[in-house]
C-alpha cells in the first residue's frame, strides 16, 4: 500500500506539472525615442519590418532597428502592414500605401477623412473608413494597381480595422461601439455591440479569432461567429491588441502587456510599464510596443523559451462552426485536480480487485 501511496503522489505532481502554462518570455532588442508622440505601431506577420507611426513621421525600419525608410506622416492615427512588409498604408486626409522602399504606390481621396486603415496579409487589399460612415476595399488587379472593389454604409465612422487572409473577411470599429465583420463581398456577418466609443482590433490570419480593445482597459476575443469568448481587464486606458499563431498567443496592452490564450488563461507578462499600442509577428516571437510619450520598443522572444509551436503552448488548429459556438469546457475537467482524481480513482480500484 504504501508504494501505490508513493506512486499515486508522483503522478499527482507530475500532473500538477504537465499542465501548467508557461508564456515566452521576452527581453528589449532595441528603442526608439521621437520628437512626436507615437500614434501606432505594426510589425509584418514574419517579423521582419516595424513601422511607427508619430504626429509628423511615418518610419520603417528592420528588425535589427536599422531605418529603412521615412516619409510625412500626415495627420492620420492608423496604419496597416502586409505580411512580409513590403506595403504600409496609412489614414488620415486621404487613404495612402507606400512599397519597401519607401514610394508612394496607392493614394485614394474622396473628400472625406479616413479614419481607419488595413492591409490583408497577402498585400492584395487596402481597406480604409471614412468620416461619411462608409467603408472601402480596394484589391490589386493583375498589373498590381489597387481599384474599389466594394463599399459600404456602416452604423458609425469607422475608427480601426483588420483584414483576415486576402480580405475574405474584415473586421471594423466604429465610434458607436459596434464590431462589424463583413465577407469578401462586402456582405454584413453580424454585429457586436461593446459599448465603447474608443476600439482597436486585431484578427487572425485566417479570420477564427478576433481582439478587441475597448475603454476602460476592457479587452475582449471574439471568434468568427461573433460569440464572446472572454473578456479581461488590463487597466484604465484603451489597450492595443494582437494576435499571433492563429490565436495561439492574445497580446493586450494597457498598463503593461500581457500574453493569453485562446482560452482567456494568463500566460506572461512581456511588461509591466504602460503601452498604448501594439503589434505582435505572426509566429508570436517578436512585440513592437508605443510606451508612454514618444518611445517605441522592439521585444524578442528569448532563445531558450520554446515557440508557441511546442508542448508549452500548443498550436491552436482552426475552429469548425461547430466547435465556435460549443459550450467551454467545465473548469473541473481543466482542472490538474480533477485529473488527478480521476488517476487516483482508477489506481485504488486496481487495489481494491487485487485484495479480492
Amino acid at each position: 500500500m504504501r508504494g501505490l501511496a508513493f506512486f499515486i503522489a508522483a503522478l499527482f505532481f507530475a500532473g500538477m506539472a504537465g499542465t501548467a502554462m508557461a508564456g515566452p518570455s521576452f527581453e528589449p532588442v532595441w528603442e526608439k525615442t521621437f520628437s512626436d508622440t507615437v500614434k501606432d505601431v505594426a510589425i509584418s506577420a514574419d517579423g521582419s519590418t516595424v513601422a511607427a507611426r508619430t504626429d509628423s513621421t511615418l518610419h520603417c525600419y528592420t528588425a535589427d532597428g536599422a531605418l529603412l525608410w521615412e516619409v510625412p506622416g500626415g495627420h492620420g492615427r492608423h496604419l496597416g502592414i502586409s505580411g512580409d512588409g513590403s506595403l504600409v498604408a496609412v489614414d488620415g486626409e486621404d487613404l495612402r500605401a507606400y512599397d519597401g522602399t519607401g514610394a508612394r504606390v496607392f493614394r485614394h481621396t474622396n473628400g472625406y477623412f479616413a479614419l481607419g486603415v488595413g492591409i490583408s496579409p497577402d498585400g492584395s487589399c487596402i481597406a480604409g473608413g471614412f468620416d461619411n460612415e462608409s467603408l472601402v476595399l480596394f484589391r490589386k488587379n493583375a498589373v498590381g494597381v489597387f481599384l474599389p472593389s466594394w463599399s459600404v454604409r456602416t452604423d458609425d465612422d469607422i475608427v480601426t480595422l483588420d483584414l483576415a487572409d486576402n480580405a475574405t473577411s474584415l473586421v471594423a470599429g466604429t465610434k458607436n461601439g459596434m464590431v462589424l465583420r463583413y465577407a469578401g463581398d462586402g456582405r454584413l456577418l453580424w454585429r457586436y455591440g461593446t459599448g465603447s466609443s474608443s476600439l482597436s482590433c486585431s484578427v487572425t490570419g485566417d479570420g477564427s479569432y478576433i481582439a478587441v480593445g475597448a475603454d476602460h482597459g476592457v479587452a475582449s476575443c471574439i471568434n468568427r461567429n461573433g460569440n464572446l469568448l472572454w473578456t479581461t481587464v488590463s487597466g484604465d486606458r484603451l489597450p492595443g491588441v494582437g494576435v499571433a499563431g492563429e490565436g495561439a498567443l492574445i497580446a493586450v496592452g494597457g498598463e503593461g502587456i500581457v500574453l493569453n490564450s485562446p482560452g482567456g488563461e494568463v500566460l506572461s507578462t512581456v511588461i509591466d510599464t504602460p503601452a498604448h499600442a501594439l503589434a505582435i509577428s505572426g509566429d508570436g516571437k517578436r512585440i513592437v510596443a508605443a510606451g508612454e510619450g514618444k518611445r517605441v520598443t522592439l521585444y524578442q522572444a528569448r532563445e531558450e523559451t520554446p515557440g508557441i509551436e511546442t508542448a508549452t503552448m500548443p498550436a491552436t488548429p482552426p475552429m469548425t462552426d461547430s466547435q465556435e459556438t460549443a459550450p467551454a469546457e467545465p473548469e473541473a475537467a481543466r482542472s490538474p485536480l480533477g485529473a488527478c482524481s480521476a488517476i487516483i480513482a482508477i489506481f485504488t480500484a486496481m487495489y481494491g480487485m487485487r485484495r479480492h
